[in-house]
């Protein structure tokens, strides 16, 4: 929807966050329920903001449904959470009964319904004594929070350490939105990103457990915003002479230093993996 330069850029930023990847190291749950928050979000992107019509239209609003139902069997309604309020958060700003009913089908609901349940009817065949465990576990996690409630602006600070070190090509990529809103009507994909976005990070924060991984599924939203900045850095460098390219080099080196500190300071026993995955796979 940005177009195939940044989409490519925004792969590659969402493999090389230092956070990214040790949660994949660690092969956490969070990195599949990323990619299916990720699939749902792309539906609704696909759906209304990429021109798709039509019975395609609502072949993704069945993929959605069945998303958002995989997402709740791996981790609960935080997954799911995020795609519906991000969802309803689009069709809101977007002024759109029609997105809103393609969210909120009765069919789809349905089916939502029925693919979370799977799991833990399953479970709970097995082994009845589940339930109140269950309903301890949520419970405490969204009221109080297992270890207590962190501040409510707990992911603001967050979120920017989740994206290190690409997170330093913001200031580029506001100006280039800027410039883009206003020259090339891209004003409904950056409401779709917002939506998804800020609508995940008001929902998690209205929950007293918080754990920086709990936003990993809104990464994606933020990705292709930063490689938007970073691919017009790129070809701004590209227009220039060379003496520019001392310059540019300097910058770059100031940012992966500053992530590289960033990771040994606040990353804990994990904070020289960061280092070494961050150097192997860039």
């Amino acid at each position: 929807m940005f177009g195939y330069t940044v989409g490519v850029v925004s792969g590659l930023m969402q493999a090389t966050f230092y956070y990214t990847l040790m949660q994949a190291r660690l092969a956490e749950v969070d990195m599949p329920l990323g990619a299916m928050v990720t699939g749902g979000m792309l539906c609704v992107g696909y759906a209304w903001v990429g021109g798709v019509v039509g019975r395609r239209r609502a072949l993704l609003g069945w993929a959605f449904a069945v998303l958002a139902g995989v997402a709740m069997a791996m981790k609960g309604p935080v997954g799911p959470g995020v795609m519906y309020v991000g969802a309803v958060a689009f069709a809101g700003v977007m002024r759109s009964r029609e997105v809103l009913w393609w969210v909120a089908h009765p069919g789809r609901v349905a089916v939502f319904v029925a693919v979370a349940a799977l799991w833990p009817v399953g479970a709970y065949l097995a082994d009845p004594e589940i339930l109140p465990f269950w309903v301890k576990e949520l419970s405490g996690r969204a009221a109080t929070g297992i270890q207590g409630a962190e501040p409510w602006w707990f992911y603001l600070w967050n979120v920017p350490m989740l994206l290190l070190p690409w997170v330093l090509v913001a200031p580029v990529s506001v100006w280039e939105l800027m410039r883009r809103g206003r020259r090339e009507g891209q004003g409904p994909l950056l409401m779709f990103t917002g939506a998804w976005v800020v609508g995940g990070m008001l929902l998690l924060s209205l929950v007293a457990d918080k754990h920086k991984h709990y936003a990993i599924p809104l990464l994606a939203g933020v990705t292709p915003l930063l490689a938007v900045g970073f691919v017009a850095a790129i070809r701004h460098q590209q227009r220039q002479p060379v003496r520019w390219y001392g310059r540019s080099t300097g910058a770059w080196l100031v940012a992966i230093g500053a992530g590289v500190a960033a990771a040994l300071r606040w990353g804990g026993e994990n904070g020289f993996v960061f280092v070494v995955d961050g150097a192997l796979f860039e």
